[in-house]
C-alpha cells in the first residue's frame, strides 16, 4: 500500500512529529494516536467503505447539478 509506505517514511521526519504533537495538543487529544494510523488503515476494506457510503450517501440527501455552457 502506498499510504503505508508514506506513513513509514514520515515517521522518520521531525516535521511529522512536530505536526502530530502540536495538533494533539491543540485538539486536546492523545499524541499516541499518531502511532495507531497503520492499525486503522488496515481496517479499511471494501465492506467498510460500502457501509459508510450506505450510511451517509442517502438518496434523499443527494443533489444533482447540471453545468450548462455560458450564453454568449
Amino acid at each position: 500500500m502506498e499510504k503505508k509506505r508514506e506513513y513509514e517514511i514520515k515517521l522518520r521526519e521531525n516535521s511529522f512529529w512536530l505536526g502530530s504533537i502540536s495538533s494533539a495538543y491543540r485538539l486536546q487529544e492523545d499524541p499516541a494516536k499518531a502511532l495507531q494510523y497503520l492499525e486503522n488503515l488496515q481496517k479499511v476494506n471494501a465492506e467498510s467503505i460500502k457501509a459508510v457510503a450506505n450510511k451517509y450517501l442517502l438518496e434523499d440527501r443527494l443533489f444533482k447539478f447540471i453545468l450548462m455552457p455560458d450564453k454568449k
